[in-house]
């Protein structure tokens, strides 16, 4: 397919293709439009540049008309399918910006404005009653900072970001629970008794391994070299692919535990193409465990932290956790403090003072 430069062809998550042109003549605005057939962005590309150049096209597009809702609509149509991932919470935070601010047109907007809308998110409690944490309102200025990086870049709506000028607000220090071997043996047995056939596997998955829920539950039987005994995920939290090792106990249980219904290891038994929910089934197993103060994520910080207490570095874990900066890893190094004893207990031992 000869596609001319200018021209980017995009795949929806639905299959659907469209094609954007971009047109930038030096001296003059640059702006772009969407088509869902090449022959007519082909056209539109060639006659565009030809009025560009003989100064006979107007371009449409002034901030002071073009609202936050405006932003948003088109976002959603022309950027937000081809997300390759977080498209369903990118969405929700655009929507509560538009509940907040879309009647304002782009240019009216301030960071004064935002810096509110901020701090009103800061202050709720979300809709499962729990407190919003800094980290997920950070994640809400993100999605509207990218919005608003398209209309400049994009669009040419814009002149300025706003959300620049804001304070992120700070996160909290991170999450150290982990699980004591008394706590995860009670844990799995738990799962083991769950309603959920896939519970159990799925938690010994996070505890040996280290793995993500998202990078679990999305799991594909194609994604599973037994022959040689690994994972290969290709999409990770940091968009690097990395391989993950399969533990005999892990292997076992899915060649002989597991059938084969869906291209998805752990389908939803209501819809074998969407991964299972196990939200309920995990609840119910740490109620029965009489674990608290405990969420599926500190299954991950469990397996760093047995790591790293059993002495191993945090480039080696970092290595497992698919880590990209050892500063996460970090977090687990006070948990390593009694093997640091034990080492210069030996030094101790060989450095003894003379009597």
């Amino acid at each position: 397919m000869n596609i001319p430069q200018g021209i980017d062809r995009r795949v929806a998550k639905n299959g659907e293709v469209s094609y954007r042109v971009r047109i930038r003549i030096k001296g003059h605005q640059s702006f772009s439009k969407t088509f869902k057939n090449l022959t007519h962005a082909k056209q539109w590309k060639r006659i565009t540049e030809s009025s560009v150049e003989k100064r006979e096209y107007v371009h449409h597009a002034v901030g002071k008309e073009k609202t936050l809702s405006d932003a948003i609509e088109k976002y959603f149509v022309e950027v937000l399918p081809y997300q390759s991932k977080n498209g369903d919470h990118i969405q929700t935070h655009l929507l509560r910006w538009k509940e907040e601010l879309g009647f304002s047109t782009l240019s009216k907007i301030k960071s004064g404005d935002l810096s509110q809308i901020r701090d009103k998110l800061l202050a709720e409690t979300t809709p499962r009653g729990k407190e919003r944490s800094p980290s997920t309102v950070v994640r809400y200025i993100s999605s509207l900072s990218h919005l608003f990086s398209v209309a400049i870049n994009e669009w040419d709506w814009i002149k300025e970001n706003p959300v620049k000028y804001m304070k992120k607000p700070k996160n909290a220090q991170g999450r150290t629970r982990y699980l004591s071997k008394e706590e995860a043996q009670k844990l799995l047995q738990e799962c083991k008794n769950s309603k959920s056939s896939y519970l159990f596997t799925i938690v010994l998955i996070a505890l040996q391994t280290g793995m993500r829920q998202g990078e679990i539950l999305s799991l594909k039987w194609e994604d599973i070299d037994f022959d040689n005994q690994w994972i290969y995920l290709k999409q990770t939290k940091n968009d690097t692919p990395r391989t993950v090792p399969l533990t005999q106990e892990i292997l076992k249980l899915l060649k002989h535990s597991i059938e084969k219904i869906s291209p998805l290891v752990f389908p939803s038994p209501m819809n074998p193409e969407k991964p299972i929910d196990i939200r309920k089934a995990w609840v119910t197993a740490l109620k029965r465990a009489k674990i608290e103060n405990f969420l599926f994520h500190d299954l991950r910080h469990t397996t760093a932290s047995y790591l790293a207490m059993e002495g191993y570095g945090y480039g080696q874990i970092a290595e497992i956790l698919g880590h990209k900066s050892l500063q996460m890893t970090k977090r687990y190094a006070h948990l390593s403090h009694e093997n640091k004893r034990l080492m210069l207990k030996t030094m101790e031992n060989l450095c003894t003072c003379p009597t």
